[in-house]
C-alpha cells in the first residue's frame, strides 16, 4: 500500500484554497506583470445564493478540481450537489465576512498578479471569450473567485503564523515521514514547515468555520 504523509489531507473546496493561493502567490511573484486597480463588488456579500453563482461553482471546480466529480461528488443527486454548492458559497462568504471584519481587505496587487497571470496563460482574445462561454463564467465571477480565496488565505495566515510551528515539531514531523522528504534535514526544512503551516492554518480554518456558522 503506498504510504500517505500524515499532513492533513485538505478538505475542498474551502480549506483546499489556503495551498492554491500560496502557490499561485509564489508563481506569479516572479512575473512582470503590470499591476491594474481591480473593483470587486460581489465580495463579502449577503443576499441570497443564486442559481448563477451555483452553476459558476460547479464549473470553476470541474475544471480546477476535476477529481471531486469522480470522487466526493460522483454520486450526488443534481440537487444534492447543488447544495453541496451552497454550502460552500456560504462558507465562504462567512470566511471572507470574518476577514473583513478584522481588517483583511487588501489583495488588490496579488488580485491583480493572479487574474493577469490567468488572462496570459489562455491566448488571444477570441480564445479567451471561448474559454468564458465553455466554462459558463464571466470575468468578474474570476475575479471574484480569486479575490475570496486570496482573502481567506490572508486569514488563515493570520490565525497560524511561522513562529506557531516549534523546531520540535518540525524535526518530529521530518523523522515521522522521512520517506517523503530529502535525507537531509537542513535540505528539507522548509518544506517540512509548509506542510505543517498548511495543515495548521487547514484546522484552523475548519475551527473558526465552526464557530461562525
Amino acid at each position: 500500500m503506498q504510504k500517505e504523509r500524515t499532513v492533513s489531507r485538505l478538505k475542498p473546496p474551502i480549506v483546499a484554497v489556503l495551498v492554491g493561493s500560496i502557490t499561485c502567490i509564489v508563481l506569479l511573484g516572479a512575473l512582470g506583470v503590470f499591476l491594474f486597480d481591480l473593483s470587486i463588488p460581489g465580495i463579502g456579500r449577503t443576499d441570497a445564493i443564486t442559481q448563477d453563482e451555483v452553476d459558476t461553482e460547479i464549473a470553476y471546480l470541474k475544471t480546477h478540481s476535476p477529481e471531486l466529480f469522480a470522487g466526493e461528488y460522483a454520486t450526488l443527486s443534481a440537487a444534492e450537489l447543488a447544495q453541496r454548492m451552497r454550502q460552500n458559497i456560504a462558507e465562504r462568504r462567512l470566511l471572507v465576512q470574518e476577514a473583513q471584519a478584522r481588517g483583511i481587505t487588501d489583495v488588490d496587487e496579488q488580485l491583480a498578479l493572479s487574474f493577469a497571470a490567468i488572462r496570459a496563460g489562455i491566448g488571444t482574445d477570441e480564445e479567451y471569450e471561448l474559454f468564458l462561454s465553455e466554462q459558463n463564467v464571466t470575468e468578474q465571477a474570476i475575479k471574484d473567485r480569486l479575490a475570496e480565496n486570496l482573502i481567506i488565505n490572508e486569514l488563515a495566515k493570520s490565525l497560524v503564523s511561522e513562529q506557531d510551528i516549534a523546531a520540535a515539531q518540525i524535526q518530529s514531523h521530518f523523522e515521522a515521514n522521512q520517506s517523503f522528504y530529502p535525507s537531509d534535514f537542513g535540505d528539507a526544512k522548509q518544506q517540512v514547515l509548509a506542510d505543517l503551516l498548511g495543515k495548521k492554518r487547514a484546522e484552523a480554518i475548519e475551527l473558526l468555520l465552526a464557530q461562525l456558522r
